[in-house]
This record gives structure tokens, C-alpha cells and sequence, in this order.
């Protein structure tokens, strides 16, 4: 038996995607940074009519930064895949790196508004605002010393070091950006 307590919520099945029994699973902040791995996964869990249901993953797909399409073993038509709409999907916490969340240097998007850009040859680039996160080319929305507002791309590869205590995101930014 699985106990609310061994599991947690990563997402949400939007809707039915296609007639084999695909769905379409929103994913929830967290686990889109964690970078969720669901074929990883020993399985995913469902709340079937108050019981929490293992289900073996037989594929995954990514749709874009926030969502993916998933399908079950067992789940073999739209009729089958559409019982699960808007139920959310589980991850057992052993198959998730929840030790993350205990770090305290651990990061996400939602921490790096208020953070300053430093380039890599020192230049204070500016500070971020916002995060923009609509696409799957996320951006920082960069406040420069003069007014300016700048788009910076938020990716991994570009970030060198972080400064948590000082807030400082140190990047290797492409020439032309600021």
C-alpha cells in the first residue's frame, strides 16, 4: 500500500493526446526544475477513487519546458487514457532527489528575481526582475544600471558560478546580449 507520505505531486493530466492512450500532463514548477526524469521512474501513482494506484510508465515525451505526454501500460485507447483527466500524477519520493530541497545553495527559477548579472569579463549586467518562463527558451528579464531592460537567455551552460550570499549569478554571456 502507498502512503500519501511516499509520494509527491509533479504534475497534472490535462487531457487525452491522440486515439493510443497518450495524455497530456502539465508539469508543476518543481518538477520542471528538478528536470524531472519520468522513463527514470519506477512507476508513477494516480488517486484511484482514494487509493493510490501504481502505474508502469510506458513512455514519456517532452511537449515544450512545462508539459510532457505520458503513456501508461494498461492505458491503451483515449477511453482508457480519458478516466485520467484531471487527476495528478505522483512520484514515489525514492525516485526523486528530494535531498536537493535540503540544500541550501539548491536554486530555482522562482529564487533568482533580485539576483545581479555579472559577465565573465566583470561587467555588472544588471539585476533581475522577472522570470520568464512562458516559452521553452527561458529568460531572465534583466533591470541595467541605466533603466535598460534586457533579455538574458536563463540557461544552465551560461551560468559559471552563483554567489548565493551576495546574490550574484556570474554568467558567460554571448557578446551582443547586453
Amino acid at each position: 500500500m502507498i502512503l500519501s507520505d511516499e509520494i509527491t505531486a509533479f504534475g497534472r493530466v490535462d487531457k487525452t493526446h491522440g486515439i493510443h492512450g497518450e495524455m497530456s500532463v502539465s508539469l508543476y514548477s518543481r518538477a520542471i526544475d528538478i528536470d524531472i526524469d519520468v522513463d527514470a521512474m519506477r512507476c508513477v501513482v494516480l488517486d484511484i477513487d482514494g487509493i493510490y494506484v501504481p502505474f508502469f510508465v510506458k513512455g514519456s515525451r517532452q511537449r515544450g519546458n512545462g508539459s510532457l505526454l505520458l503513456m501508461l501500460d494498461g492505458v491503451d485507447t483515449d477511453g482508457e487514457a480519458s478516466s485520467f483527466t484531471g487527476k495528478e500524477i505522483f512520484a514515489l519520493n525514492n525516485d526523486l532527489d528530494l535531498a536537493q530541497d535540503e540544500d541550501s545553495d539548491y536554486l530555482t527559477l522562482d529564487d533568482m528575481p533580485g539576483y545581479i548579472i555579472v559577465d565573465s569579463d566583470g561587467t555588472v549586467v544588471g539585476t533581475i526582475g522577472y522570470v520568464d518562463d512562458s516559452t521553452e527558451n527561458v529568460l531572465f528579464e534583466v533591470t541595467a544600471a541605466d533603466g535598460k531592460a534586457i533579455n538574458v537567455p536563463a540557461a544552465e551552460q551560461l551560468i559559471t558560478d552563483v554567489d548565493v550570499d551576495k546574490k550574484i549569478l556570474y554568467m558567460n554571456l554571448p557578446i551582443g546580449i547586453y
